[in-house]
């Protein structure tokens, strides 16, 4: 049970200091006195999500600080994450820069684990709880709940993960194969062409080069002859070197040695010109057929190259490209009759798991139409008739089965969404009912009803009173309420105010004793102004 709290610097308070007992208790006060601030600051405790907005205008920072009394159930999860664990003092601080902090035992922890924590403390059941009651899936997990499936779901929502991720896959390469089968005739025709010229990188500039010298051959013929004709025109100019080199030698003066050597060289260079000539017109081709041949390879390789849009370089690699694209589609048919059996053996595990989870709903259903029935009774909804009906949906993270509560609020009258025959002050007691039903499923020692009697008043919140007194002979009870009949069977009555303080109005809690509970009970029956009447009802109230 929560045995103390205190509040710092959160919307409307400094600090607050209070002591709670067990039992049933009640909040009252004016509307905007601030008794959302302390369902905030609990919630705050508890791991719920506040940002830096809660923070008193002009503070650093906000802080609840909150002793438990240490449950079995929270001793084992602080043990599990090595915590200190003989007793429980949580606190949770929220600064201007955004930043969130949580502790246990002084001890700095995640949020998650606050959260993990908190659940097991404190069940906080907001007004905003009764519209979402209407809701389908709230009511399913409402089912879900009670039936503890909690594990159960969890394997479901994760089967159905997996089914949808293989179902993704699967339709995403049936795309992928369709796009490539809509080409594949195409791509077959050009494999054809390109695997029967089989070109290779480098081979066409290599022909144009064969081509070009083929081509050039009688000019480089004319040329050659030309050359050989100067060097032989009038007289052979070998002859003529080898004369004038006779001829120095001849003379015997040493002073020619240097000429005799030049000459021999001139000799040899010559000798080598002619070799030369005859090596270049001996190497050169003119065969018109290879001529042909070179010119049908060039232009062909040259024609596919246009014809695909690439360099003549490039045949190659793009005949490797449609190779590889068609044996892939081979790959991906094989991978296509794989997955496809992965997904059908996925869907027939999620089918399994979806039948016996909702089989388990439909049992705990029946359960809780008795129980939910039999705690109307004493909430002035004598003859209420309540049913969970199911219908079946497309499968989904929570499985194959669509919830609506039926009910009928009058005698004779068929049943029908819960939404279309349910007042406002049904619909609480309907809340209420479902909540002290599923407390027996639930292991927080302590549960808070933000104004969980809204539309109602007389007898039926008379009721309610009786309800929430019960319920506080097992469980911590707390209520913010407006309604006088609720508040006069508590045990412990806090009224939350405004007070002035150095210029400001801040919220401050008071926990009234007999006169002081007397008075705020006539004031909540009367207005602001007491009267001895109001007084003498809210005695008989507190009788």
């Amino acid at each position: 049970m929560l045995q103390s709290i205190n509040i710092k610097n959160v919307v409307l308070i400094d600090e607050l200091n209070l002591d709670f007992s067990d039992g049933y208790s009640v909040m009252t006060g004016e509307t905007g006195a601030g008794k959302s601030i302390i369902l905030t600051s609990l919630g705050l405790i508890i791991g719920k999500k506040l940002d830096k907005s809660i923070i008193r205008f002009g503070q650093d920072f906000a802080e609840v600080t909150a002793e438990f009394a240490l449950t079995e159930e929270v001793k084992r999860i602080l043990q599990e994450n090595d915590l200190e664990a003989d007793e429980l003092l949580i606190r949770r601080k929220i600064t201007v820069d955004g930043k969130s902090k949580a502790f246990v035992n002084d001890a700095q922890i995640s949020l998650k684990l606050l959260a993990e924590i908190g659940e097991k403390l404190v069940e906080i059941h907001t007004q905003h709880e009764q519209s979402t009651l209407f809701e389908p899936e709230m009511q399913g997990e409402v089912i879900d709940r009670f039936a503890k499936l909690e594990s159960e779901v969890e394997e479901l929502k994760a089967a159905f993960q997996k089914w949808n991720e293989a179902k993704r896959e699967l339709v995403e390469k049936q795309r992928k194969i369709a796009e490539v089968k809509k080409e594949e005739d195409y791509l077959r025709h050009v494999l054809d062409e390109l695997v029967e010229l089989n070109p290779q990188a480098g081979e066409e500039e290599e022909l144009a080069d064969t081509r070009r010298k083929m081509m050039d051959y009688e000019k480089v013929a004319a040329l050659l002859r030309d050359v050989e004709e100067e060097l032989t025109r009038d007289k052979n100019i070998e002859t003529a070197i080898l004369n004038a080199q006779k001829t120095l030698m001849r003379s015997g003066n040493e002073d020619f040695h240097q000429l005799i050597e030049n000459l021999e060289r001139a000799s040899i260079e010559i000798s080598e010109v002619f070799s030369g000539l005859t090596d270049i017109q001996n190497s050169m081709e003119h065969d018109p057929e290879k001529i042909n041949q070179v010119e049908e390879r060039l232009f062909a390789i040259r024609g596919l190259a246009r014809k695909y849009d690439c360099h003549p370089d490039q045949l190659a690699d793009y005949m490797a490209e449609i190779e590889g694209k068609l044996n892939a589609l081979q790959s991906e048919e094989k991978d296509i009759k794989m997955l496809v059996q992965e997904v059908a053996q996925l869907e027939a595990e999620y089918m399994k798991i979806a039948n016996d989870v909702s089989a388990k709903r439909k049992k705990a259903a029946k359960e809780l139409e008795k129980k939910l029935v039999a705690e109307l009774k004493p909430l002035a909804m004598a003859g209420t008739k309540f049913e969970v009906e199911f219908s079946v949906q497309a499968p989904s993270a929570l499985g194959i089965d669509r919830v609506e509560f039926l009910a009928s609020t009058n005698p004779g009258t068929p049943l029908s969404a819960l939404s279309k025959i349910a007042s406002g002050g049904e619909i609480s007691r309907f809340m209420l009912a479902l909540k002290v039903v599923l407390l027996d499923v639930s292991t927080a020692p302590t549960v808070i009803f933000d104004e969980i009697d809204t539309g109602t008043g007389g007898s039926v919140a008379a009721s309610i009173g009786e309800r929430l007194a019960k319920l506080g002979k097992e469980l911590q009870v707390f209520v913010v309420t407006h309604l006088p009949q609720v508040a006069a069977q508590a045990t412990t009555h806090m009224r939350v105010l405004k007070e002035a303080k150095g210029g400001a109005n801040l919220t401050n809690v008071r926990i009234l004793e007999a006169e002081e509970r007397r008075d705020e009970l006539a004031r909540m029956l009367s207005g602001a102004e007491l009267t001895d009447e109001a007084r003498a009802q809210a005695i008989k109230l507190m009788a």
